[in-house]
């Protein structure tokens, strides 16, 4: 029989070797059973959400089966770093019939969660919030209820949240925790409330699109913050008040529509500080005042409608240094005086609609040579 290996037998180089050998069984055992462990968890999860399904008429979910693994099956993406958890789970325009499992909350290296286009009912589970490595939300055009979970305003990883074309109830959410947040399109839906101020406060902002909703109240001023803004659309609500002359302070906004609310009081000149808009809709509203001459700073309009208002005064000759508009709305207001000859620059017009004002004169002779008109 072999002399048995003891400690005291061993030279102090070969206890190290030793020690080294045990401490990477350990090791390997402990990292084994970490992914082993994590794996199972989005599994479990994988298989939660599946049975969550009541109709799956395109057998999308055909390949979600235990005897392949969770990573190719359609529609989840997996990370390549151990443990392998799921980090997308994207099953757009698949028609799914169902609700939403709360146990999606367990795929906790989940970045993108794309449900858009399908058929999903009930409500946004409390626990997405939860999830914080969650950079992209996208649960449009569904047919889901209730309310926005809390849990979401208080995310600091989520950059794009979609809940669009649904029908959501209830405020808005605070948003002075989402310090991430770029894009954010609630439009569409059944909410009620004011838009809070604190989102005047995501310096991260690009988008912002709240329209057709039953949203109350004044756009909120701390919205002129946002120097990053690109697009934000307000229309079809029903909010009252001015137009905050702080908009203007947004020098990267090219797209605003306002109209179909209740705004009143002039529009401010400040809003044409700047020469990004592409676009400005603020028609159906109850806006009064003259149109501020500042109007020609906006050298890169393509698009104005303030159709359907209570303006006075006359059309400003600065409507010919938007030389690149090529749709221009002015109808049913209070306007009076001639048209304008600067019209004349107008080269690129489509189409101009001065119709229901108090206008004098002749039509200009210049109209019949735009090419475009």
């Amino acid at each position: 029989m072999a002399p048995a290996i003891t400690l005291r037998s061993l030279s102090p180089h070969g206890i190290l070797v030793l020690f080294t050998h045990l401490l990477i069984l350990f090791l390997s055992n402990t990292v084994a059973e970490s992914i082993s462990n994590g794996s199972e968890v989005d599994l479990q999860a994988l298989l939660s959400f599946k049975s969550s399904i009541s109709s799956d008429p395109r057998g999308v979910l055909s390949s979600w089966s235990t005897s392949t693994s969770f990573c190719s099956w359609s529609g989840v993406t997996c990370g390549i770093t151990l443990p392998t958890r799921v980090v997308s789970l994207n099953l757009n325009s698949r028609q799914l019939s169902g609700q939403l499992s709360p146990w999606i909350a367990n795929l906790t290296s989940l970045e993108r969660l794309d449900l858009s286009e399908n058929l999903f009912s009930g409500g946004i589970p409390e626990e997405l919030g939860t999830l914080q490595q969650l950079q992209f939300m996208i649960l449009s055009m569904n047919n889901l209820v209730g309310t926005i979970p809390r849990s979401l305003g208080t995310s600091r990883s989520l950059k794009s949240v979609d809940l669009s074309l649904n029908q959501l109830v209830g405020p808005i959410l605070d948003f002075h925790k989402m310090s991430a947040l770029q894009f954010l399109d609630l439009s569409s839906n059944n909410l009620s409330g004011s838009i809070p101020s604190s989102l005047g406060n995501v310096s991260s902002l690009t988008y912002i699109r709240l329209d057709t909703n039953m949203l109350s109240g004044s756009i909120p001023s701390t919205i002129g913050n946002l120097s990053r803004l690109n697009k934000l659309y307000l229309h079809n609500n029903e909010l009252t008040g001015n137009i905050p002359a702080t908009l203007g302070n947004c020098n990267q906004l090219y797209m605003l529509e306002v109209s179909f609310n209740s705004l009143k009081g002039p529009i401010p000149s400040e809003l044409f500080s700047g020469t990004t808009l592409i676009s400005l809709d603020l028609s159906n509203n109850y806006l009064t005042g003259s149109i501020p001459l500042q109007i020609g700073g906006l050298i890169q309009l393509l698009r104005l409608d303030i159709s359907f208002n209570k303006l006075s005064g006359q059309v400003p000759l600065s409507f010919g240094e938007c030389v690149e508009l090529s749709s221009l709305r002015l109808r049913s207001n209070m306007l009076n005086g001639n048209i304008p000859r600067s019209f004349n620059n107008l080269k690129s017009i489509e189409r101009i609609d001065l119709s229901q004002n108090s206008l004098v004169g002749k039509i200009p002779e210049f109209f019949a040579n735009m090419d475009y008109l």
